[in-house]
């Protein structure tokens, strides 16, 4: 559901926060957190997820299961990559 996609990217927002990786706010766009990563190592696959997010959430996409998945499993590998 879009509720779960939602919570995945809120919760990767206050882990990248919790790092001092990102100032995470509430009103904060995904535009300015794209620009708070801007030139480190993680803006590049940061901004591959803000885009699975902007499409399945503004955009109304619904990806199948198998899409869902391997999603999924590149926000859990951006996850473990944090530090």
């Amino acid at each position: 559901s879009n509720t779960v996609r939602r919570n995945i990217y809120t919760e990767l927002l206050k882990k990248l926060d919790e790092k001092n990786i990102i100032q995470y706010q509430q009103d904060f766009t995904n535009l300015d957190y794209r620009i708070q990563l801007q030139g480190t190592h993680y803006a590049p696959a940061f901004t591959d997820l803000v885009r699975f997010y902007e499409f399945t959430w503004y955009g109304k996409w619904q990806p199948g299961a198998k899409h869902f998945a391997l999603i999924k499993e590149k926000f859990e590998t951006f996850n473990g990559q944090l530090y």
